[in-house]
C-alpha cells in the first residue's frame, strides 16, 4: 500500500508530463485533481490509482491504449524505486490486488500488462472553474444555422407569420380575391393559421471531466440557446444539476464566458446523469411538457445508478415531446455505446446524433429526419 502523499504527488506529476509528450493533453487542473482524488484514501493500491487517473486524464477513445503503456512503463520504474515497502505481507497484497485488474497476454515479460477495457467514470465532485477564453463566437454563428433547421423539422408551437392551411381563420383578403372571378358571389373560403416553425428547447449539458476537450464548443451551444432562442432553458451537470439562464441570458458573449467561469464550480467533476435528469424532473418538472424538446449533450460515461436513469428518462419520455442525444465520442467512425449508462438510453431517446454534426447543417438535417420516421424501428448501431 502507498500512504506517502509526496510519492503520489510526485508520481502524478510526472506521469501527466509524460502523457503530454505522448500527445495526450492533460492540462495543470488535470493534474491537481488527480492529487486531490488520490488524498482520498488513506491506503491506496495500483488497481486505485489506474482507475482514479484513467477517469480524470482519458477523454478520447482513442488515448486508452497508449495511457495503459504509460502507466505501465512509469509504475514499474517510478514507483517501485521511490516505494520503499517495509513489510513482505503489504507487498505480496499489493500484487493480489493488482492481478484482479489486469488481463495478462502471452508473453515473456509479464511486467507488459494490459488493462480490461471499462469505460469509467469519476463518482466524485470537485468544486473547480474552468476558463473559456477559448471559446469562438464563430461557433455560436454556425451552430445557430443547424440548430434553426432542427427546430423547423422538430416545430412545437408557432410563430408569428401567417401561411396558407385547410384548418385556421378565414383570410377575408384572399378570400375577395379568390372569389372574383365568380363575379364576388362566395364560392372559396382561404384559410390561414400562423406557422408551426418554433420549439421549446431544454438544453442539458455535460460538464464533467470526459467532456472537457468538448467545453469551449459547448459553451457555444447553451449561449446560442439561451438568446437565439425565446422560449428555452439551459443547464449544466457533473454531479449536480446546476440552472445557467441567469447567466447567459441578456448577456453579450465575452461577459456570459466570464459569468460562467465564474459563477460555475463543478466543471471537469464527476458524472451522475441519472442524478442529473432526475434533479430536472424534480425541480424544473414545469419546463417539460409535449412543446418541449430535451436536447441531452454527454458523452454517456456513467457508472452511477443506472435504475435512476433509466426511471428519469422514462418519466421525461412521457411528458416532452422528443429527446435528443449528442454524443461527442459518436465521431468516432467505429464507435459503438460500449457504456452501460448509453445502452440504456438508446431505449428512450428518438434522435442520436454526434455532437459536431451540430456543426454540419446538411448532415444534421438528414439525419434527424431519417430517426424521426423510424422511432418504431430504433436501431442506431446494431
Amino acid at each position: 500500500m502507498i500512504k506517502n502523499n509526496e510519492i503520489l504527488i510526485d508520481f502524478v506529476l510526472k506521469f501527466s508530463r509524460e502523457l503530454r509528450n505522448y500527445g495526450i493533453k492533460v492540462s495543470p487542473m488535470d493534474s491537481i485533481d488527480a492529487i486531490k482524488a488520490l488524498g482520498l484514501f488513506e491506503d491506496i493500491n495500483k488497481k486505485k490509482i489506474y482507475t482514479i487517473l484513467r477517469s480524470i486524464f482519458v477523454k478520447k477513445f482513442e488515448d486508452y491504449e497508449i495511457f495503459d503503456l504509460v502507466f505501465n512503463k512509469l509504475y514499474n520504474k517510478i514507483i517501485k524505486e521511490i516505494e520503499e515497502v517495509e513489510n513482505e505481507e503489504i507487498l505480496s497484497n499489493l500484487e493480489i490486488l493488482d492481478k484482479e485488474s489486469v488481463l495478462f497476454k502471452g508473453g515473456e515479460n509479464k511486467d507488459d500488462t494490459m488493462f480490461n477495457f471499462k469505460v469509467i467514470y469519476s463518482p466524485y465532485e470537485f468544486q473547480s472553474k474552468r476558463d473559456l477564453r477559448n471559446s469562438k463566437y464563430s461557433d455560436v454563428i454556425n451552430v445557430r444555422k443547424s440548430l434553426k433547421a432542427l427546430t423547423k423539422i422538430m416545430a412545437t408551437y408557432r410563430g408569428l407569420r401567417y401561411w396558407n392551411e385547410i384548418k385556421g381563420y378565414i383570410d377575408m383578403r384572399k378570400t375577395y380575391r379568390k372569389n372574383l372571378a365568380y363575379g364576388g358571389e362566395i364560392l372559396y373560403l382561404m384559410r390561414k393559421n400562423r406557422k408551426l416553425d418554433r420549439a421549446k428547447i431544454v438544453l442539458v449539458c455535460d460538464i464533467s471531466a470526459s467532456m472537457d476537450n468538448y467545453v469551449e464548443k459547448v459553451f457555444a451551444l447553451m449561449f446560442c440557446v439561451a438568446n437565439k432562442f425565446h422560449k428555452s432553458s439551459i443547464f449544466c451537470f457533473s454531479t449536480s444539476l446546476i440552472n445557467v439562464d441567469i447567466y447567459l441570458k441578456g448577456y453579450s458573449f465575452e461577459k456570459a464566458k466570464d459569468i460562467l467561469s465564474n459563477k460555475v464550480d463543478v466543471w471537469k467533476s464527476g458524472t451522475k446523469i441519472g442524478f442529473a435528469l432526475s434533479s430536472l424532473i424534480k425541480n424544473y418538472s414545469g419546463i417539460l411538457d409535449r412543446k418541449t424538446i430535451l436536447i441531452i449533450v454527454s458523452d454517456g460515461l456513467d457508472l452511477g445508478d443506472i435504475e435512476t436513469l433509466k426511471n428519469s428518462l422514462k418519466e421525461i419520455r412521457k411528458k416532452v415531446k422528443n429527446i435528443i442525444w449528442l454524443n461527442p465520442l459518436a465521431d468516432e467512425k467505429d464507435y459503438k455505446p460500449y457504456a452501460l449508462a448509453m445502452k440504456t438510453a438508446l431505449d428512450f431517446i428518438d434522435v442520436f446524433v454526434p455532437f459536431n454534426d451540430l456543426w454540419k447543417e446538411n448532415k444534421l438535417r438528414k439525419d434527424i429526419i431519417k430517426q424521426l420516421y423510424n422511432v418504431r424501428n430504433k436501431n442506431f448501431f446494431f
